[in-house]
């Protein structure tokens, strides 16, 4: 799928598995070993470490004990007043696991709460007029079941504000999408993916997650190719077909 950087090949060819082995070895035997333990049963992993570490050679050591929490580091904290919590799942109904479906979905994500950006009907209306502490909606899948769901953390006071101006903005999406609107979602869809792909601890399971689903790793010419043909009638036409009935929960309201 990629290639090595210039020169990396002709440095390690003449390598063989003895060499590594051997300087991995030397390396053990002479470095500084710091262990540090964190778990609810310290001395048991403990126990495990030094059985492994026996076959190493012996070199000075020094076992410090269990941290010592300083009472100057202790606060206390009293909440008067509980965040007001507003969740909505929106259930995906079963379709073809096509790329053009899925870059559908993503771009309803991007126009309800932006992609990477703090943006979107959500974002906009919400915190644009300071009635939440964070929004976001984003693609979930639970027990094979694929879902957007959205969260927002307000007042206990806007909790039913922000549940109607949550619902009047998926409302919207199936209705009314402008121009400039659909363009910053296309943008933020492409850079997610741009992003995600040069990120090494997401591309591996993006990638993945393309093969599983589609039969083969996405590119990025592909995405782009996707995304250069997708009308804005097509994620209205997803908007509306494809939610299902969605179910709201209310907290401290």
């Amino acid at each position: 799928f990629s290639l090595p950087l210039k020169g990396t090949l002709a440095s390690v060819k003449s390598l063989s598995m003895d060499m590594v082995n051997e300087y991995m070895n030397k390396r053990l035997a002479t470095s500084s070993i710091l262990i540090v333990i964190q778990s609810s049963d310290p001395d048991k992993i403990g126990k495990i470490v030094k059985k492994e570490c026996k076959s190493m050679s012996k070199r000075d050591s020094h076992q410090q004990g269990s941290p010592v929490f300083n009472d100057v580091h202790k606060h206390a904290f009293q909440l008067t007043q509980p965040v007001g919590v507003v969740m909505r799942i929106d259930p995906i109904k079963k379709n073809k696991k096509t790329l053009n479906n899925y870059v559908r979905m993503q771009l309803v994500d991007a126009l309800l709460s932006g992609m990477r950006y703090p943006s979107g009907l959500l974002h906009q209306r919400l915190r644009g007029n300071q009635l939440v502490y964070v929004v976001h909606t984003l693609h979930m899948r639970w027990e094979g079941q694929d879902m957007l769901f959205t969260y927002a953390l307000t007042d206990r006071s806007n909790v039913g504000t922000v549940t109607t101006m949550i619902d009047e903005a998926f409302n919207e999406i199936q209705t009314t999408v402008s121009q400039a609107q659909f363009d910053l979602a296309k943008a933020q869809v492409l850079f997610n993916f741009q992003n995600t792909r040069q990120n090494m601890s997401l591309k591996g399971t993006d990638m993945m997650y393309h093969y599983q689903t589609f039969g083969r790793i996405t590119t990025q010419d592909e995405m782009k190719k996707e995304l250069n043909e997708i009308q804005i009638q097509d994620v209205l036409n997803y908007a509306t077909d494809y939610l299902e009935r969605p179910y709201i929960f209310k907290f401290n309201g």
